[in-house]
């Protein structure tokens, strides 16, 4: 199954990228029902009941196992998503049955008795991503980012060269911030040359 690419560019400051990034979505909506069919009917489907964080949660605990024994203590470290599965792993009240949202059950598949070192790092939201479909959470996701862009920025202006790569002697945090999003939009243009002030954060 092969689609035409749809390419969306810029940073939709203009409302004309805008209107066209939202006149694909149901396009897309479509082309992903479709590849979900095709996925069901595949000799595999019948494993796609499987797929999952609960069913990683036991996969995680099985490979534990696996290498240092029957009832071992799970360590774990896990980033973005990977904050979603350890607190499946830890806390059973934050399990919610993906059967029915409208009635949450916890999952008998969580290990909170088996935790031994633990490390989340850049957390989701796990009642979010267990009870709501995932159209509505990636909201959620965002809805600091550009508060900890502007930490990253302001931070790596003050490292200046040596510290943070993007910076010079003179950056300032909403330089940086600047630079970075007009490297986002000269991007689409392949062969063209960057525009020189892009060299001035």
């Amino acid at each position: 199954m092969v689609y035409p690419k749809i390419d969306i560019k810029y940073g939709f400051s203009d409302p004309s990228d805008l209107e066209y990034f939202n006149s694909q979505v149901n396009i897309m909506d479509e082309r992903w029902k479709a590849f979900g069919e095709v996925c069901l009917k595949h000799e595999t489907g019948q494993f796609l009941q499987y797929v999952g964080t609960t069913a990683t949660v036991r996969d995680l605990v099985t490979i534990a196992e696996y290498f240092d024994g029957k009832g071992c203590d799970i360590n774990y470290y896990g980033g973005s998503y990977g904050t979603t599965i350890g607190n499946y792993l830890i806390n059973s009240e934050l399990s919610i049955s993906p059967v029915s949202n409208s009635n949450p059950q916890p999952l008998s598949s969580v290990f909170p008795n088996r935790v031994g070192k633990i490390v989340l790092d850049g957390m989701e939201d796990p009642l979010t991503h267990a009870s709501e479909p995932s159209h509505l959470y990636w909201a959620r996701r965002i809805e600091s980012a550009d508060e900890a862009f502007q930490g990253f920025a302001q931070g790596c202006a003050l490292a200046g060269p040596y510290g943070c790569p993007l910076a010079t002697n003179t950056s300032t945090g909403p330089g940086i911030i600047e630079w970075t999003k007009d490297l986002l939009v000269v991007r689409t243009f392949v062969g063209h040359r960057l525009k020189p002030y892009l060299h001035l954060r």
